[in-house]
């Protein structure tokens, strides 16, 4: 019987903030199984002790009307999203680049869907 959960979902309110997170939880060997930019949020999937999946996530927007325009970019192209490097986001931020910088991309940026991203986020 499948599970009737599929993930649950936790914002933060920077890319900072996240990627404390992510360092934190890296240190004692917990590390997202599926790191994306979906294009409206930048978000990192990991599974809980029980299997679960865990999305700690951004949103890369504040104007709902900009994220929408990219959305429409982005549903005949890729409805998923980029695969991300947490590592290099958190190098690139402490470097000074702004969180606006790292995680709004244009559709041509995102791409097409990477088969390997759509492996990992459809994975158990």
């Amino acid at each position: 019987m499948p599970k009737a959960l599929d993930h649950l979902s936790f914002t933060y309110g920077s890319l900072t903030d996240l990627l404390a997170t992510y360092a934190r939880l890296k240190v004692v060997g917990i590390e997202p199984f599926c790191p994306v930019n979906h294009g409206p949020t930048t978000s990192l999937y990991y599974h809980d002790p029980d299997g679960n999946r865990i999305e700690l996530q951004i949103d890369n927007f504040d104007d709902l009307d900009k994220c929408a325009e990219l959305m429409k970019g982005l549903e005949n192209l890729n409805p998923i999203g980029l695969l991300i490097d947490p590592d290099e986001l958190a190098r690139q931020l402490a470097a000074g680049t702004t969180q606006e910088e790292l995680v709004r991309k244009s559709p041509e940026e995102i791409g097409p869907l990477d088969p390997k991203l759509l492996e990992m986020i459809l994975a158990p």
